[in-house]
């Protein structure tokens, strides 16, 4: 090969760096056309107190794997809740997204988590494993009988009206009687009855509903007396003659 022929050779990579505004020694970025993925976003969703009552508040707690800002969507059977759009900030390798939501009533509840990123770019949308909340029933508030606790013998019956009060729901209340000293002590509605004088002891129920337990008061005892009788007069003669 001829020096000159080889001097040409050596030229043309020069040419070309020149053309595209290249110095030699700078670095060429081929931009293939195919953008990058992005990072898939994974989502845990945990509820706590695990195992609440009616009445409890149940935090709801989306935890992300990547340090990824956006929102994160809670739902409850399906529906949105009071707090159904909660943001998330960067905060190490994962965010986490929380909501306070109180149920209402006793029951199961399924719960969903869905991330939206504000960087759709970097990270994927994600949604968490739906998870089931079970709510069981709450205790009622105390019940406590509150009608008299003493009663007379009224002339036909020994007989006294029921009352308590308390509890909690719409449940039923209902009174149960036990012999005592008395006989025959019982109830009709909200009446207690006894054959004899002597005492009956009442318990009153409260029962269950669709969100409570069943609730029972203390035992009272309720004492019958016999009535006093009508003042007695002598209406005999008060003289009498040998006959």
């Amino acid at each position: 090969m001829s020096s000159h022929r080889f001097a040409m050779l050596r030229q043309k990579p020069l040419k070309i760096l020149a053309a595209l505004g290249l110095a030699v020694g700078s670095t060429l970025v081929v931009d293939s056309g195919v953008a990058s993925a992005a990072t898939t976003t994974n989502v845990t969703l945990s509820a706590a107190p695990s195992s609440p009552t009616y009445g409890d508040t149940v935090t709801l707690t989306a935890t992300l794997d990547q340090p990824a800002a956006g929102f994160v969507q809670f739902l409850v059977n399906s529906s949105g809740v009071g707090c159904d759009s909660q943001s998330v900030s960067v905060s190490g390798a994962g965010g986490t997204a929380t909501c306070p939501y109180t149920p209402t009533s006793a029951g199961s509840f399924l719960v969903d988590a869905n991330f939206s990123p504000t960087d759709t770019t970097t990270y994927t949308s994600a949604s968490a494993t739906q998870i089931s909340v079970q709510v069981g029933k709450a205790n009622q508030a105390a019940l406590t009988m509150t009608s008299a606790t003493t009663a007379t013998y009224n002339g036909t019956a020994y007989t006294l009206a029921l009352a308590a009060s308390g509890g909690s729901g719409a449940g039923a209340l209902s009174f149960v009687p036990t012999n005592g000293t008395a006989t025959g002590c019982s109830v009709t509605g909200s009446t207690l009855t006894a054959a004899t004088a002597g005492t009956c002891s009442v318990t009153a129920t409260k029962a269950s509903d669709g969100n409570y337990l069943l609730q029972n008061s203390g035992a009272a005892v309720v004492t019958f007396s016999e009535a006093n009788q009508a003042a007695l007069t002598m209406t005999s003669a008060t003289t009498a003659t040998y006959n």
